[in-house]
């Protein structure tokens, strides 16, 4: 079984063990206000889990993660605060607690872990930089490639003399859209909206 495996059963566990807590809880009306709370953000935590193992991107997984450490660390505050209120004894909840404490330690190091190797590798002084004229962002140069100069002559020669370039901008982004018109070809597309 793989850690990614591991740790969803390891989050399914705990937001079965958080409904348990909540269909145990006193009928207060505190314990029930908190213990709904608890209740969606404990079971968010293995939801949204589930979630960033199917992350698409390193930036994308990196956001889903912080979902999760969220609704982990705020499942953290109310469990304390049932304790705190005095609706379950701190003894009961303890171990309870202790594993989301280390739900979110688990998830802040894999978001750590994450974001730094998410920043690209320092580069020595003695490789070729140049700078893309449409990011503006230094890159490496790489042998075999136009570089920015090729660049340059090509966005020149999509734009059509004796226009203002704005104009091709606007063209390239919405095809179907006409001059002189707020609707251009939109209207009739399949599927727009008819009224």
């Amino acid at each position: 079984m793989s850690v990614q495996e591991q740790l969803r059963e390891r989050t399914k566990q705990f937001a079965f063990r958080i409904i348990r807590l909540f269909k145990s809880l006193p009928r207060s009306t505190e314990a029930l206000v908190i213990g709904k709370q608890l209740l969606r953000s404990g079971a968010a935590v293995a939801a949204n889990y589930r979630a960033v193992n199917r992350a698409r991107s390193r930036a994308e997984f990196i956001a889903k993660i912080g979902v999760v450490l969220e609704e982990a660390d705020e499942t953290v505050f109310w469990l304390e605060a049932l304790t705190e209120a005095g609706a379950v004894k701190a003894a009961l909840l303890a171990p309870l607690l202790k594993e989301a404490n280390e739900l979110v330690a688990i998830f802040a190091a894999s978001q750590r872990t994450a974001r730094s190797n998410a920043s690209p590798p320092p580069q020595s002084p003695d490789d070729p930089i140049h700078v893309t004229p449409r990011q503006g962002i230094p890159s490496p140069a790489v042998p075999g490639r136009a570089g920015s100069a090729h660049r340059a002559s090509e966005i020149a020669a999509r734009s059509a003399p004796g226009r203002a370039p704005w104009r091709n901008k606007v063209r390239r982004r919405w095809p179907g859209l006409r001059a002189g018109t707020s609707r251009g070809r939109r209207a009739s597309w399949p599927g727009a909206c008819r009224g």
